[in-house]
């Protein structure tokens, strides 16, 4: 559970780290691309969930910790 926490916390840097333009851009597709799951949520529940996917992008666009890299033959 420790290495989840330490893991979202590097990525909401990171996400914190971009400037204005493309970390508005990237929530902006995160949110567009996750409309039918995050359109019947709560605002609470909707703004939580925007954000973890919006770090959970951030990984999947880092080649350090890419999981795939480890998978292949």
């Amino acid at each position: 559970m420790r290495f989840v926490a330490i893991s979202r916390d590097h990525y909401q840097r990171r996400l914190d780290s971009l400037d204005p333009e493309e970390r508005d851009a990237l929530i902006g597709e995160v949110e567009a691309s996750s409309i039918a799951v995050l359109g019947g949520m709560s605002a609470h529940a909707r703004e939580d969930l925007l954000a973890e996917l919006v770090r959970r992008r951030l990984m999947a666009q880092d080649p350090v910790l890419d999981p795939r890299r480890f998978w292949q033959d």
